[in-house]
């Protein structure tokens, strides 16, 4: 049986490695740190049943040589036999799988925070404890996950930066991988999208040109420069001017069909009109929008 690195295997050692301890939510992250630290050691067999428990004693046949004598008056001298006797000892095997096991036991316990450490039994073998902790934690509640999909779903920016907006998705997005349920980067995209408001419907218009959606980060770059942008123009004109936006986009937006979104997507264009497109449509004529006070009419 290998041995463990005892210089490596120090309890002080695993908690510089393992970034959070075991608490009620975060069972999947903890278990991704732990299981890479423990396969390094080879000892994982410990906590999935491949490394069986030896017999904690074994039996040992031990040959005696017995002489007997024949007795007084007999001729045939000493009988000499050889009998078998069975003694039962320590497994040294046992011994070195113990001290691995509860090596083990005790490295696992140093990475549980107290609420979860005060459930657990004493005495246990490594796999013990391994699904124990597993049983415990791992089966995250369906109203748990519900509760994080609504709040992803209903994530606006409202008037926070980019940044602030963008990373609330991002960690929403985070919570739900670490149960069981990542969220694609489409679906960050467009959740993305969604929740902008009007104030990026320049940005809107600038994508409908694109036959796909871009990625996550492509799309966190662009709202970066965009929102830069729009800082910099409001800087540049005097509080008391007033400049109208009119695009002839707009009254296209309503009845457009997305080539990167279904009539169950997000539920609003937010594609320009390539060049040359005639502008000309039934649609009512929405009233315009004043760029920098961003009320409609006057």
């Amino acid at each position: 049986m290998d041995q463990p690195n005892s210089s490596l295997l120090s309890s002080s050692f695993l908690s510089q490695l393992i970034s959070q301890k075991l608490n009620h939510s975060n069972y999947l992250t903890w278990k991704r740190q732990i299981v890479s630290f423990i396969k390094s050691h080879r000892l994982y067999g410990h906590i999935d049943g491949t490394t069986p428990t030896p017999p904690k004693y074994i039996d040992r046949e031990v040959k005696r040589t017995v002489v007997a004598d024949q007795g007084v008056g007999t001729t045939a001298g000493s009988e000499i036999r050889f009998e078998c006797e069975t003694l039962t000892e320590n497994n040294h095997e046992y011994e070195v799988w113990l001290a691995h096991d509860q090596s083990l036991v005790a490295y696992i316990t140093s990475t549980l925070s107290k609420e979860v450490l005060g459930g657990v039994d004493d005495d246990l073998t490594a796999l013990e404890l391994w699904s124990t902790l597993a049983t415990a934690y791992s089966q995250v509640s369906e109203a748990r996950f519900l509760q994080l999909k609504r709040q992803f779903q209903d994530i606006k920016r409202g008037m926070r930066t980019v940044l602030e907006y963008l990373n609330e998705i991002k960690g929403v997005s985070d919570q739900l991988a670490i149960i069981g349920h990542p969220v694609s980067d489409k679906d960050k995209v467009q959740q993305a999208l969604s929740g902008l408001g009007t104030e990026f419907d320049i940005f809107y218009t600038a994508l409908e040109v694109l036959p796909v959606l871009p990625s996550f980060e492509d799309l966190k770059a662009k709202l970066f420069q965009h929102e830069a942008s729009r800082v910099q123009r409001q800087n540049l004109i005097p509080s008391n001017s007033h400049h109208v936006l009119i695009t002839g986009t707009h009254a296209l937006q309503g009845n457009r069909t997305r080539p990167w979104t279904s009539q169950a997507g997000m539920g609003r264009g937010i594609l320009p009109t390539p060049p040359g497109t005639n502008t000309t449509s039934t649609t009512p004529r929405r009233v315009p929008t004043y760029f920098y006070c961003n009320k409609r009419g006057h």
